[in-house]
């Protein structure tokens, strides 16, 4: 039988838990994307230091707010909120969402769940693609106006047959 830890164990084993959850946090303030916690009632329980920097926000306005409240300044959540899905069920998503800054975001979401399985949290990484979006655009733009050059091009060339 093992012995009983002394309470000087224990204390160690805390001060080591906490350093580790502080070099996790550390290591997620750094990342370049939103890294995003949320109960499924749509309040954040943890958001990166990138994430709260985006809307000049400090990680303790924003823990227990409603992220449609700080990202859209909507009383009600976005439209195409993934957190409905999850509570029924739905796996993962990823989508791409224009926020009314007219920055172009690729979200990946995914559901956290209990010890029991069932999801209770939902983990949000969001990436800033606003320049792949503008370049994009930029392409069906042109490819557009190429086809109505071509198309006009062999119009012309018709009537002149």
């Amino acid at each position: 039988m093992a012995a009983k830890p002394t309470y000087q164990d224990l204390e160690k084993r805390v001060r080591e838990l906490e350093q580790a959850l502080a070099e996790q946090r550390r290591i997620f303030d750094h990342l370049p994307d939103h890294l995003i916690i949320q109960d499924l009632d749509h309040r954040i329980l943890y958001a990166n230091k990138t994430a709260c920097d985006s809307i000049n926000h400090d990680q303790t306005e924003i823990e227990g707010r409603y992220c449609h409240e700080l990202w859209n300044s909507s009383p009600d959540p976005c439209a195409d909120c993934p957190i409905p899905d999850f509570k029924t069920g739905t796996c993962q998503q990823h989508f791409e969402k224009v926020t009314p800054d007219g920055k172009t975001w690729r979200i990946r979401c995914s559901p956290l769940t209990n010890e029991q399985g069932a999801p209770d949290k939902i983990l949000q990484i969001a990436e800033d693609i606003s320049e792949t979006a503008r370049i994009r655009d930029l392409k069906t733009k042109a490819e557009r106006h190429r086809d109505l050059i071509l198309d006009t091009m062999q119009e012309m060339l018709a009537y002149y047959d």
